[in-house]
């Protein structure tokens, strides 16, 4: 994994070097251990190749995009298993438009998911719309995720089990393969 952080910094460097608006800093926010992510994507090629390809069409949304007003912040992106996949904006500054997020969760959600197995994975990233500056807070927290350890009685969550909580639960087959409720 300590190559894919090396093999994303520097991707994402030389990417905002030759990138027009909008601007990504570079940092791309790994929120589980090595030894986790490892087991649950254990592909780093496609893990380093997947997130690259996330960031690129965050870019193509985001210039397509209405955002009129300069807005700073970070996108969550988390994959379960099962290949649901969630997205949180985190605003610093100003505000990302709705339908840029929006646009961006719809198309992530229509691609190819890689396939990750006992548990979801979550990563995300700093960006700059509209001129604004980068605001580098350290690891992105959505306030979803405060809020939602805030109903489980502000206990201490791991990350994995966190997330979790956001993904409607899936009924699978005696293969394991998801399949429709009888409800």
């Amino acid at each position: 994994m300590r190559q894919l952080r090396i093999f994303l910094c520097g991707l994402f460097a030389l990417n905002a070097a030759f990138a027009a608006e909008p601007k990504m800093t570079g940092t791309v926010y790994l929120y589980q251990p090595e030894a986790v992510l490892v087991k649950r994507w254990p592909c780093t090629a496609q893990a380093a190749h997947y997130m690259a390809s996330v960031v690129k069409l965050f870019e193509f949304v985001a210039s397509h995009g209405k955002q009129q007003t300069p807005a700073s912040g970070a996108m969550v992106i988390a994959i379960a298993p099962n290949q649901q996949l969630k997205t949180w904006v985190v605003n610093y500054q100003g505000a990302m438009d709705s339908e840029i997020s929006l646009a961006f969760e719809q198309l992530l959600n229509e691609g190819e998911k890689p396939s990750i197995v006992e548990g979801p994975v979550v990563f995300g990233y700093q960006l700059s719309l509209a001129g604004a500056p980068f605001i580098d807070r350290g690891l992105p927290f959505p306030n979803e995720w405060q809020e939602m350890i805030k109903k489980n009685g502000n206990k201490p969550l791991e990350t994995g089990v966190l997330v979790s909580m956001f993904f409607p639960k899936v009924l699978t087959n005696e293969s394991g393969r998801p399949c429709q409720s009888a409800l």
